[in-house]
């Protein structure tokens, strides 16, 4: 499990929520169940009662981790909680993009429909952009960039593509 990193503050729905990363992978964006109260409006412990009351929904160390009950320590937790915060709470969730997704699904709010979509839009745009051959193609510059065989055959592979799109209007036509 890789140390979550605490690395100031971020906007989301023009609130201020803990820009955080790490705890699922490194460079992985992590999400507090307070920010998420805070974005939609609603209390932390309507939140709680949610993944608790869906827990078998969620994979641990996949979509959620139980800072409370976790490896993390006093020092992340009291950088985001106060004491008294710590103390009374049974939970304190922070969840991943795709467990924030799940809690999305469940929530059933207007707000809470409005991020599924954006987030929906945002993922259906990464993937076109992952499996157009403009990816491709800047993977395969890269490689020729590095040189050595896997150069010379990303550059044949280059060439193909680009032939192919220069004479696809052509063929198109006949």
């Amino acid at each position: 499990m890789v140390d979550l990193i605490v690395k100031g503050n971020a906007k989301i729905q023009e609130k201020d929520i803990s820009h955080i990363e790490g705890g699922f992978g490194e460079g992985c964006k992590v999400i507090l169940v307070k920010d998420i109260a805070s974005v939609h409006s609603l209390e932390v412990k309507y939140i709680n009662k949610l993944i608790n009351n869906n827990i078998k929904r969620f994979k641990e160390r996949v979509d959620y981790i139980d800072l409370k009950t976790g490896s993390f320590g006093e020092p992340v937790l009291e950088m985001l909680y106060t004491k008294a915060q710590i103390g009374n709470a049974k939970n304190i969730y922070a969840l991943s993009e795709r467990g924030y997704s799940k809690l999305i699904k469940i929530m059933d709010t207007d707000l809470a429909w409005e991020i599924h979509d954006e987030l929906m839009d945002n993922y259906f745009k990464m993937r076109e952009i992952i499996n157009s051959n403009e990816q491709l193609k800047a993977n395969l510059l890269l490689s020729i960039y590095n040189g050595g065989q896997e150069g010379i055959l990303a550059s044949k592979k280059l060439t193909d593509i680009e032939v192919k799109e220069a004479t696809k209007p052509l063929l198109d036509k006949i």
